[in-house]
Parts: structure tokens; C-alpha cells; sequence
């Protein structure tokens, strides 16, 4: 009895040989990973769920571009995990039960909609998180703030409204463009003190009034453009600011109103024309003292506000643009990208440097240290997401009609590629099974016609002719 009982689990190891693995183990079937097993990257597969014989040992996991809906604990017992990435599936909220010592984590172009403190809760050890390409909308106030270590937060091309409260001191760089901004609160940047790099372009600001950026110490870089200005006395400030700023800042800053000033630059406007009434009642006062001191107060700047036709906060949220008044931005300058790339070296993730291609191009090595070399060789070049880096999602063409939803369903449509093309076979099948039916009622149709007509024939032959 026994005997037959190890003669068949044996027949099943062997047919299943990855299924109950443990330990280093094997690659799983159609992956790729490492010579030693803590790479696995198992992208682009239509998986549904976790692949089985992931070595137990794997510190980078990329499970990216495939059908993932719910991962709720089904990483849990992966101790080692140190970087993930699940971009480009169908989750809609961040996966329950993840490993404690994860430091990176990759979630873009899901179908995140929301965030709260017990979602985040789990990951007081992340330091970079990437959320590009969701459709967020509510940040439960504080979640972030329990993610001491957090240094890198990508909150690109979502649909908030505004930058989230209680963000942690460590943060080093922060992307909220492409979202539905129209207004910063100070607070939001409070404390901050370790933040090098800000990206707010592609929202809906109309003004910066109050001082906010002073209270940045290390800001090295800043992008503003491609937003809603509207060039009047209300935006002294930010005029003043980038004018005398040591700051590496896009300057590229273009009115979109009043209509007068409608695709003109910033700071190619004098003071005097961009609030002339200001001007008018400061008339002993020279244009270099006003440029110095700012706006005079904020009681004047309100009285001065009452009389601009301002754009409505429906418009913004809807986001520019029966209007036309798009600008198409001119490239980032290289000094900013250099300087985004300096800030990035000292935080370098394995996920950042390679993926599957190169994995693949070099499974024949002994380790992936020879396929990290060949990448900063160029022999190898990484693959580029182009929803989400170097903001790439608010390049709006000038005259376009493209906005913020757009390129978000853009981004969706490519996290539901796989699904698709499983809901075209659907549709493709329900339109063959219709097909025949219609054609088997018309076969009974026609059956059914020529049975009455042969009735109608007999009948005429069997009538009786009348006799007189």
C-alpha cells in the first residue's frame, strides 16, 4: 500500500517538477532569472496568478504587463523581496500582505483608484514607490506619512486634485504632473526639508501667491510648465521668484490668460504689463523695486483679482481645452535632466537598470552583474516606459485636444492589452454562434414556405370544378 503511495508521489514530482519547490529551486517554466535565482522576471505572460517555483530566495520580481487582479498575501512569505514590480496589470488596490523588507515598489498603469493608511501600512521600509498612470483620486490624509524611509514617490498622470498632506520628511523627489491641480497648499510642502526635486507641470495652477518654495532648503529642481497661468497681478510672485531663483527651474512658463497674452512667456513680460493697474497705483515706485518687493499685500492683491476674468475651477478640473491654448513645452533642458540624474544615482534599483530583455540577452552568463555591465556599456539598452518617464504624458501638442483622461485611458488601454485580446475572442465567438443561428431561422423560414406552397398546390388540384 505504502509502496504505491511513494510510486505515485514520486510520478507527480516528476510531472510537476516546479510545483512544490522550495528553497533556491528552479526557474519557473517561460521565466527568466539569474544564474543564482534572486532575479525572476516573469513580464508579458497573461499570468493570473503567481507563477509557481519562484526561488524563495528572489530579491528583485518583476510579474509586470500581465493579468493580475488580487495579490493579497501571495507574497507574504517571499522574506528576501527587496524590489517589485507589478506595472501594467489590472489591480485595484495595492496588494495586501507584501514582505516587510521590501525597499521598491512598482505599480504603474494599474487601476488604483484610491489609497489609505492600512494599504501602506505594510511597507515602512519602501523608499521608492511608483503609482504613475493610476487613476487616483482620494489619498486618505496621512497615508504616506508612515512611510519613514520613502525618498522617491511617482504619483504622475492620476486624477488628483491636490498634493497630498503629511508627506514624510525623507522624501527626495516628488512627481504629482499630469494630475488635476489647481492649487498648492503650502502645508503640503511643510517640512519637507530633504526634498531635491519637484514636478507639478501638466496640472491646472493659475497662481503661486504665497511663499512656499523657501521653505525647501535642498530644492535643486523644479518643473512648472505646461500649466493654466494666468498672467496677471496674481502671479507677481512666481514671477519674482523665478526671476532671482538659484534653482534649476523650467522657464519655459507660458500664459494661457488673459487672451493677450495667450501663448507668450512668462518672463518675457515686464511687471508693468502684467499688472498695470498695480503699476498705476504705485506710480512713484520703480519697476525694479516692485520686481524686488513682490506683491504689497494681500488685501491688494484681492481687490486687484475681483477685476480679472479668471478661468473657472469646472474648466480646470476639465482640464484646458475647448480653448486651444495648448503650448507644446519646450524639452527639459539638459541642465535639469543632468541634475535629475545625479539625484537618482545615489538611490539606483536593479529594476531601474535592467528588465527582461536583458535578462534575456545575458541568460547564458554566470551572474546578471555581466548584464548591468553591458547596459552602462550601451551594448544593452533597457526598455523605456513612455507613459511615465520624464514627463512624457504632459507633452500636449499645440492645438490638441489631448487631456489628462486621455492619456490615462491611454495607459489603461496598454495594462489591458492581454485582457483584450481574451474579450475579442469572446466577442468573435458570440458573433459566430449568432451567425448561425440566423442562418438556421432562415433555413426554417424557407422550409417552412415551400411546405405551404406545396400546400396551397394540392389544394388547387383536389378542388372540386363546378358542375351545372
Amino acid at each position: 500500500m505504502f509502496g504505491n503511495f511513494y510510486t505515485s508521489l514520486l510520478l507527480v514530482s516528476q510531472l510537476f517538477p516546479y510545483s512544490c519547490s522550495s528553497g533556491k529551486g528552479k526557474c519557473p517554466k517561460f521565466c527568466c532569472c539569474s544564474h543564482d535565482g534572486p532575479y525572476v522576471f516573469c513580464d508579458d505572460l497573461g499570468l493570473r496568478s503567481l507563477p509557481p517555483a519562484i526561488p524563495s530566495n528572489t530579491t528583485v520580481l518583476s510579474l509586470m504587463k500581465n493579468n493580475f487582479c488580487d495579490l493579497d498575501r501571495e507574497l507574504f512569505n517571499f522574506l528576501g523581496l527587496q524590489e517589485l514590480n507589478l506595472s501594467y496589470n489590472s489591480l485595484t488596490h495595492v496588494p495586501r500582505g507584501l514582505p516587510r523588507n521590501l525597499e521598491a515598489l512598482y505599480l504603474r498603469a494599474n487601476r488604483i483608484s484610491y489609497l489609505t493608511v492600512n494599504m501602506l501600512r505594510q511597507m515602512r521600509n519602501i523608499t521608492k514607490l511608483d503609482l504613475c498612470g493610476n487613476l487616483i483620486k482620494v489619498i486618505q490624509s496621512g497615508a504616506f506619512s508612515i512611510l519613514m524611509k520613502l525618498e522617491d514617490l511617482n504619483l504622475q498622470g492620476n486624477k488628483l486634485s491636490s498634493i497630498p498632506m503629511s508627506l514624510p520628511t525623507s522624501l527626495v523627489q516628488l512627481d504629482v504632473s499630469n494630475n488635476q491641480i489647481c492649487d498648492i497648499n503650502p502645508s503640503s510642502l511643510q517640512g519637507l526639508t530633504n526634498l531635491q526635486a519637484l514636478n507639478v507641470s501638466a496640472n491646472c495652477l493659475k497662481y503661486i501667491t504665497e511663499p512656499m518654495f523657501e521653505n525647501l532648503p535642498r530644492l535643486a529642481v523644479i518643473q512648472l510648465q505646461n500649466n493654466l497661468w494666468f498672467c496677471d497681478c496674481g502671479i507677481l510672485y512666481l514671477y519674482r521668484w523665478l526671476t532671482n531663483t538659484q534653482l534649476l527651474a523650467t522657464t519655459d512658463i507660458a500664459c494661457m490668460f488673459p487672451y493677450y497674452f495667450a501663448r507668450r512667456l512668462l518672463l518675457t513680460l515686464s511687471v508693468a504689463a502684467i499688472c498695470p493697474n498695480l503699476a498705476k497705483r504705485n506710480h512713484a515706485v520703480s519697476n525694479s523695486t516692485i520686481l524686488n518687493s513682490g506683491i504689497e499685500k494681500a488685501h491688494n492683491i484681492q481687490s486687484i483679482r475681483k477685476i480679472s476674468v479668471a478661468p473657472t475651477k469646472t474648466a480646470c478640473a476639465a482640464h484646458y481645452h475647448a480653448s486651444g491654448y495648448l503650448i507644446q513645452p519646450k524639452k527639459t533642458s539638459e541642465q535639469v535632466k543632468n541634475q535629475l540624474k545625479l539625484l537618482s544615482e545615489h538611490q539606483k534599483y536593479t529594476l531601474d537598470r535592467i528588465n527582461l530583455k536583458a535578462c534575456q540577452a545575458t541568460a547564458g552568463n554566470k551572474d546578471m552583474p555581466d548584464a548591468l555591465s553591458a547596459i552602462s556599456s550601451g551594448r544593452i539598452i533597457p526598455e523605456d516606459d513612455p507613459t511615465c518617464e520624464d514627463g512624457q504624458t504632459s507633452q500636449f501638442l499645440l492645438g490638441s485636444t489631448t487631456t489628462v483622461q486621455q492619456m490615462i485611458n491611454k495607459t489603461n488601454y496598454q495594462a489591458e492589452a492581454p485582457q483584450e485580446a481574451n474579450t475579442r475572442h469572446k466577442v468573435s465567438t458570440t458573433t459566430a454562434v449568432l451567425v448561425v443561428l440566423s442562418m438556421m431561422m432562415f433555413l426554417v423560414l424557407i422550409t417552412v414556405l415551400i411546405v405551404l406552397k406545396k400546400i396551397l398546390e394540392r389544394n388547387q388540384r383536389v378542388a372540386p370544378a363546378n358542375v351545372e
